[in-house]
């Protein structure tokens, strides 16, 4: 197998290894640079570059898969809601039918069919008192959501207050 081979074969986490392995190499030399060292570290070094090259161009291809599965996504998205639509459509056909041939019950060689009358219930335009009264006699919730963007506004030249768990995360920008 030719250097070039085994190079290519390796890991990011081999080449990791391998820079500090010369790291180690060039302590055990008291800092000295020989051109041993100075080869592996300039080896090593276009090693790193060509393999966070290829990452960059998996990264591009697999953003390119997740693109085209979002829109298929949508698609099938969509086919669902047009097929949902048909079904609602063809349901309310059937109850006009039967509603006009004044039949509750039609009984067939594949089906029973009967009409039945169902509630909906809704909240309608209420006020603060209202929902306050609702909420007091456990009829009703209410439910804090934080606005996380106001918040870092508020804070953004200051300490985050106590109640604020801050988490970095160091990322990478490929240009």
């Amino acid at each position: 197998m030719t250097t070039a081979t085994a190079a290519s074969k390796q890991t990011l986490n081999d080449l990791i290894e391998k820079f500090h392995e010369i790291e180690f190499m060039l302590i055990e030399a008291g800092g000295a640079l020989d051109d041993e060292i100075e080869r592996l570290i300039t080896s090593n070094e276009k090693a790193i570059e060509k393999k966070l090259d290829g990452y960059a161009g998996v990264i591009e291809y697999l953003k390119g898969q997740a693109e085209y599965l979002d829109g298929q996504a949508k698609l099938f998205t969509a086919r669902k809601r047009t097929i949902q639509n048909s079904i609602e459509s063809m349901r309310e056909r059937m109850v006009y039918a039967m509603q006009e041939t004044k039949n509750t019950k039609i009984k067939t060689a594949a089906h029973n069919y009967s009409l039945r009358t169902t509630e909906s219930w809704k909240i309608k335009d209420i006020d603060r008192d209202t929902e306050d009264e609702l909420v007091d006699e456990g009829l009703g919730e209410y439910q804090f959501k934080a606005d996380m963007n106001a918040i870092k506004e508020e804070y953004k030249d200051a300490e985050a207050p106590e109640f604020i768990e801050v988490s970095k995360k160091t990322s990478i920008t490929i240009r």
